[in-house]
């Protein structure tokens, strides 16, 4: 009955699809193999091909396409499941199903990099970097978007690079490094303008505007925006008008001299935003106003705009930077001598702020605060407050400067792999030139054996000699290969290794040398109680930071091969036992119970330090995520050839999508434990590479909320 309907929906999509595409092109090859191929693959992958094309507008057809090609998620062919995957990752995108979108896409990219699935995989990694980005998970999306660069570069796609360079400069400029955001966007746009597509130039040049805005570039925002004004006028495919007219508006605002102009952008983009009841940006347009409004020294007709800019924002649901409308409101009462009103919206500022981490939000509310509390003659609640703005402020400034040396160290980084990338080009080249020869050379060398044989058949000496010496050639040129394979690898290796010691020894080190300065700062006004209380902090702090730097260069040394494996007999209760005595003080800090199960005598042949380093992670892994009170037991079972040896804590479980990609590199699944001890996954990556070593495996059992059980084997000892 369930094949009925899903046979009865294709052919209603068909007739939806010739209805709406005509029956011209390669959509009507498409629809013609649904209604007439014999072969149910075939099938299947025009349907998702069409349903591809169908999304965003027809989201419905398109999954009844997706649904009725489902035999295609288990087929071995590479390019058909691609396809199939894509499409299905892209209607969980639309659907607003972000993280079933990155699950969608993430089996594409384990695929083979061969010829004709390159192009799949480009755009696999890229879209699986812009979801990131919307989860502003900015250093995964940086890692993804520059996979899909590298293929699209190595196939000379420039379509697709103008794409990754787009969201490269989305993620640049979200995090506020504006002058590399710009490098790429300029890219961008250049090559966006080659391939004639109208649609990523409206949203590259509206992007740009905004970066300009951020450099305090007035004249070149305002080009960027004209432009892609003039390029949405009469566009009928997207209608980003709102956005653009809400840019424009945004920066006018700001200059007195521009009030007229910043007011008819902004009326225009109110009209555009009525026509499709987009009240988000009508909330931002009438903030704009206000902001004009304010420039002026209008503070009334400021505060009339603003609570219209709350109206929408109660219509939309929600808005980004509400904590900026508050303080807007709070702003404008403030210059209309309104003090209690004042105060109200700038608390309701800095609470908004404060559960955002807005410290932008938070010093402004702080600063216009102490302007009322001194108006109101509380002058200590004014100093108070004064103090902490400044501080804020502060923070802002070093925040700025560390942004600004990260921004500078991506630009040197860039221009050094782009010199790197127009060096392996010529490489490129040049090796195809000298392939090129050497067949040229086997052709004419194999020739001349030809002739020879038959001139000169006697001397099959000097054929053998040459034969020799042709298969040594072609022995060279297949170890070049694997060395040059083994290379890559290690390159990776060593990329992601430094991702994480950027990523994960910058935060320790930070708190550390955060918490040196204040000691050192406020030594004299502090009591004992705060001093124990910070030198505690810088205890617990260095010993985290020491055992994540422990784990890195026990791993780094397992990746370079230079973990000794020596094997022997060795008692694993014993082995148990003294790591359950090292990690005693540490579970008694939260009540923890260590139970070592495993029964006198149990015997496996594995080196004792590499048993005891796996013991120690995983039962410190069971500690971490235990609730205080809890308990981690240790117990096996042994069989001929191995032992088992299990660690089950009763804790917090793992979420299942997360539980696959614990001992993978780059998985980025990393949280604090319970007692909010910090998380690297380092762990748990060396437990994996141990066992690589060991001869062993792991595998992982976990419900949330109710525990996890970790099992791992060694190999048993045989008399």
């Amino acid at each position: 009955m369930r094949n009925i309907i899903i046979v009865a929906s294709v052919l209603v999509c068909c007739f939806f699809i010739t209805a709406l595409f005509g029956q011209q092109g390669t959509n009507d090859s498409l629809i013609n193999v649904l209604k007439t191929s014999n072969s149910e693959i075939q099938r299947a992958h025009a349907g998702v091909v069409l349903a591809s094309r169908l999304m965003p507008a027809h989201l419905d057809s398109a999954f009844n396409l997706i649904e009725s090609a489902a035999i295609l998620k288990n087929y071995p062919g590479g390019a058909e499941k691609a396809d199939y995957l894509n499409a299905l990752g892209v209607f969980h995108w639309f659907k607003g199903r972000h993280d079933s979108a990155i699950h969608t896409f993430m089996p594409i990219i384990s695929m083979n990099e061969t010829p004709d699935m390159l192009f799949r995989l480009a755009r696999a990694y890229n879209n699986i970097g812009a979801l990131f980005i919307r989860k502003e998970m900015y250093d995964s999306a940086v890692n993804y978007l520059n996979e899909a660069l590298r293929i699209d570069i190595e196939r000379n796609n420039e379509y697709g690079i103008a794409k990754t360079y787009y969201d490269l400069s989305v993620v640049y400029s979200r995090r506020g490094w504006y002058e590399q955001a710009l490098r790429y966007q300029l890219q961008s746009i250049e090559m966006t303008e080659k391939v004639m597509d109208t649609m990523r130039l409206i949203h590259g040049y509206n992007v740009l505007g905004n970066i300009y805005t951020r450099l305090s570039d007035k004249d070149r925002a305002l080009e960027s925006y004209q432009k892609a004004l003039d390029l949405n006028t009469g566009y009928d495919k997207i209608n980003n008008l709102p956005n653009i007219y809400n840019n424009i508006s945004a920066l006018l605002s700001a200059y007195p001299d521009d009030f007229d102009k910043a007011i008819e952008y902004a009326n225009k983009g109110i009209i555009e935003s009525a026509k499709i009841n987009d009240y988000e940006t009508l909330c931002m347009l009438h903030v704009n106003i206000g902001g004009a409004f304010s420039s002026v020294n209008k503070p009334a007709e400021a505060l009339s705009q603003y609570y219209l800019g709350l109206k929408h924002m109660k219509q939309a649901g929600r808005v980004k930077h509400v904590e900026g409308l508050y303080y807007h409101l709070a702003s404008a009462h403030m210059a209309l001598g309104n003090y209690d009103s004042a105060r109200y919206y700038a608390h309701k500022s800095l609470d908004i702020a404060q559960t955002t981490k807005s410290i932008r939000w938070q010093h402004q509310a702080l600063f216009l605060l102490a302007s009322a509390d001194s108006t109101a003659g509380n002058y200590k609640g004014a100093f108070d407050k004064y103090k902490n703005a400044v501080a804020l402020r502060d923070s802002i400034w070093n925040i700025e400067n560390r942004n600004r040396i990260a921004e500078l160290q991506i630009i040197y980084d860039t221009e050094k792999k782009e010199l790197e990338n127009q060096s392996l080009t010529e490489r490129n080249k040049l090796n195809y030139r000298v392939i090129k020869n050497q067949r040229y050379i086997i052709i004419l060398i194999a020739a001349l054996i030809v002739l020879i044989i038959a001139i000169l058949f006697r001397e099959n000496r000097s054929k053998t000699k040459i034969l020799r010496q042709h298969a040594a050639i072609i022995n060279q040129q297949n170890e070049i290969q694997e060395k040059n394979i083994k290379l890559e690898e290690l390159n990776k290796t060593k990329d992601k290794f430094f991702s994480i010691i950027a990523h994960d020894l910058r935060g320790p080190f930070s708190s550390l040398n955060n918490l040196l300065n204040l000691l050192d700062d406020e030594f004299n006004e502090m009591n004992d109680t705060e001093k124990q209380t910070i030198i505690h902090a810088l205890r617990q702090n260095s010993t985290n930071t020491l055992n994540l730097l422990e784990n890195l260069l026990d791993w780094a040394r397992s990746q370079m091969g230079k973990i000794e494996n020596n094997p022997q007999k060795i008692d694993l209760h014993k082995v148990a036992s003294q790591v359950i005595d090292i990690l005693r003080s540490r579970a008694e800090q939260k009540q923890i119970q260590l139970i070592n199960e495993i029964p006198d005598f149990s015997y496996a042949f594995a080196d004792k330090n590499i048993a005891q380093s796996i013991l120690i992670n995983l039962i410190n892994n069971g500690i971490k995520f235990s609730e205080r009170g809890g308990l981690v037991q240790v117990s096996s079972n042994t069989s001929e050839d191995e032992i088992e040896i299990n660690i089950i804590d009763q804790g917090i479980g793992i979420p299942e999508d997360k539980a696959a990609n614990l001992f993978v590199l780059g998985s980025n699944f990393k949280r604090p434990g319970t007692a909010n001890e910090p998380g690297t996954g380092l762990g748990l990556l060396m437990v994996h590479e141990f066992l690589k070593i060991a001869g062993g495996k792991i595998i992982v059992k976990s419900t949330p909320e109710k525990g996890s059980k970790f099992t791992f084997t060694l190999p048993a000892l045989k008399e």
